[in-house]
Parts: structure tokens; C-alpha cells; sequence
């Protein structure tokens, strides 16, 4: 993106500095400060809306960061501008978005499953009953994590 097509210039780089953040020092620092190293597998990412959509750019951009993603009404992503191949096992995702959200919700998800049905990568879509709205995806997040850590 050119900075002469954000509206606010200084988020021109948000989503690299956002994403050299998370890699070069959140989860370093966390590893380290708790004496653990999880490793792929044993991280999760949980976010909605444009959390969410960061979370899908992020699993496109270093599927080999985290292991599994919780990303709930997710727009914003730009997933359908990213590089996507089918050699690539990509992380775990669960998607959701609700019947009552604008159809943007549905395409983004709708998109991200079919990529992951190109590569034969683990995908979960659901549909709830609600709009966007975060009392629903608290909700919605402990029956995922619940399922997930059974799993795991």
C-alpha cells in the first residue's frame, strides 16, 4: 500500500509492525520470561473482526509461527491478496461469523476455506446464530478452546 492511499499515512506499516512485534518480541519474551518453548503447535492465536483478519494475513504471511487459529468474524485480512499454495500445510483455523453479519463476513470466511480445501489443511467454518458481536464470540471462543484442549 502506497502511503498516499491510507487515509492516515502513519498506519501505513501497521500490520509489519504489528507482526514483527508479535515474532521478534512477544513471543520470545513469553517463552523466555515463563522458561517454555512451545513451538508451533503449542500456540494459538484467538481474534475477531479485524483481529481476526490480522490473524488470517499473519497465518498466510508465516503459517510456521502458530499452530492453530481462532479468528471469529473476520474481515479486513486481505487473504484473497496473499500468496496461497497448495504444497503448504497451513495451521490449524476455526472460522466463525454469524447469519446476521454483512455478507463481507461470509466471502471473507467462505474464501479462506476454500484456500485451505486447495491444500488439504484443517479447516473448521461455522455459522452462528447472531451478528458482531463480542458477548457472542466469548461465547463461541470457550466452546472452541474446550474442543481444542480436549484434542490436544
Amino acid at each position: 500500500v502506497e502511503s498516499d492511499q491510507v487515509p492516515l499515512p502513519e498506519l501505513k506499516d501497521s500490520f509489519l509492525n504489528h507482526m514483527q512485534y508479535l515474532t521478534d518480541e512477544l513471543i520470545p519474551k513469553l517463552e523466555r520470561e515463563f522458561n517454555q518453548y512451545i513451538g508451533k503447535q503449542g500456540r494459538i492465536f484467538y481474534g475477531y473482526s479485524n483481529g481476526a483478519g490480522f490473524g488470517a494475513n499473519l497465518l498466510n504471511k508465516d503459517p510456521n509461527l502458530i499452530g492453530t487459529y481462532i479468528c471469529y468474524s473476520t474481515l479486513g485480512s486481505k487473504a484473497d491478496k496473499g500468496t496461497w499454495s497448495t504444497d503448504i500445510d497451513y495451521p490449524d483455523l476455526y472460522l466463525q461469523y454469524g447469519d446476521q453479519e454483512a455478507d463481507a463476513f461470509k466471502s471473507e470466511a467462505e474464501f479462506l476455506k476454500a484456500k485451505y480445501q486447495e491444500s488439504n489443511s484443517f479447516c473448521e467454518l461455522k455459522v452462528y446464530q447472531g451478528g458482531h458481536d463480542e458477548t457472542k464470540w466469548l461465547e463461541e471462543f470457550k466452546m472452541t478452546i474446550s474442543e481444542i484442549l480436549k484434542v490436544k
